[in-house]
Order: structure tokens, then sequence, then C-alpha cells
């Protein structure tokens, strides 16, 4: 009886953990927000593996922040470290299904899922192309 008693009190708190995850979806209103640049793959070819060029980018790059606003407008901001010379820089998104245009430069959301986001941009050069990552801060 005890152990019925027992399971009895725990059904609810086992059943309210099985609770699905919220899926985001990708549009207009989740897109936008402040991200940090976490990688800038650059691949050569089909068969290259890529580099990843943000090991590169002085450290005042590194720190910079992306907002990517309501307004389908971007703000760069050079944020921590400054660099020399300092300074902002804006330009414009759009987001249409999986398709997104930055500065106009067409590219390609390959992972989305509110916090992190993978873009895919090919280049005007056959195979060749640049995979960014950003992290929602």
């Amino acid at each position: 009886m005890k152990l019925n008693f027992v399971f009895t009190l725990l059904i609810p708190f086992v059943l309210s953990g099985c609770k699905k995850e919220k899926t985001c979806e990708l549009n207009d209103s989740n897109f936008a927000g402040v991200f940090k640049v976490r990688s800038v793959v650059y691949k050569n070819s089909a068969t290259d593996p890529g580099t990843d060029d943000f090991l590169n980018w002085p450290a005042c790059r590194q720190d910079d922040l992306w907002h990517f606003n309501q307004s389908n407008t971007t703000l760069q901001e050079d944020a921590g470290a400054l660099c020399y010379p300092g300074g902002n820089s804006n330009g414009h998104w759009a987001l249409s299904g999986s398709t997104v245009v930055l500065d106009g430069q067409s590219g390609t959301v390959i992972s989305f899922d509110c916090k992190n986001t993978v873009i895919f941009f090919p280049q005007t050069t056959p195979n060749t192309s640049i995979t960014l990552s950003l992290i929602r801060q």
C-alpha cells in the first residue's frame, strides 16, 4: 500500500518532466536579435574541409555584436575591445523561408534553434563558400 502511494505521488512529477521542448520556427521575429560570430568557415573547393577565418580576425573584431533589428536593419557594433579606427557599420537583412539576404548577399539558413544560427553563403567562384555561425547573446 505504501509503495502504491509513493508511485501515485511520483507520477505527476515524472509526466511533467516528459514535456516536449518547444521548437523555434525560423521567421523574422525569431531571427531578429543580437549575436556574436562563432566561426566563419571558408571553403575554396567542394572537397576542402574549410578554414575558420574567424580565428585570424583581430581580437577587437571577434567580440563585436551583430544586431539583426526587427526593422530589417543591421548594426555591426564595435563592442568590447575597440578596433582602431573604431566604429559601427549599418546594413540590411531580409528573410524568406530559409533564404536570408545580408547586405545583398544571399545565403541559406542551414541550422536555426533561436540560440544558434548557421548560414551557408555560396560565393561567386564555383564550389567556394562561407559558412557563418552565430550565437545569440
